[in-house]
């Protein structure tokens, strides 16, 4: 097969594959993260609490991971001076 017998794709194929794309396959924020076809045919209600589960989980997971971390940088308490300055309290001058 040669690219001369290929069949051209022709602009409303094009459209319809980009629509059925965008419909069906594509979140919307919208929608609460539910593809306008779950919306239009009732099928997504779950889905909002589906992805407010999953954040929840991925949530505990980073708070879980961050927690086990133990390099000295982490365990050293730092107080905001200026800016986005962040100084250790024993490097800083008595006031």
């Amino acid at each position: 097969m040669t690219v001369r017998t290929v069949p051209a794709l022709s602009a409303l194929d094009y459209g319809h594959c980009v629509a059925e794309l965008h419909n069906t396959k594509m979140p919307h924020a919208a929608f609460d993260g539910q593809t306008p076809d779950e919306i239009y045919f009732g099928r997504g209600d779950d889905v909002p609490d589906q992805l407010a589960t999953a954040r929840r989980l991925a949530r505990q997971a980073r708070l879980e991971a961050n927690r086990v971390v133990s390099c000295e940088d982490c365990r050293t308490p730092v107080t905001e001076t200026t800016g986005s300055q962040l100084i250790p309290p024993e490097t800083q001058e008595a006031v």
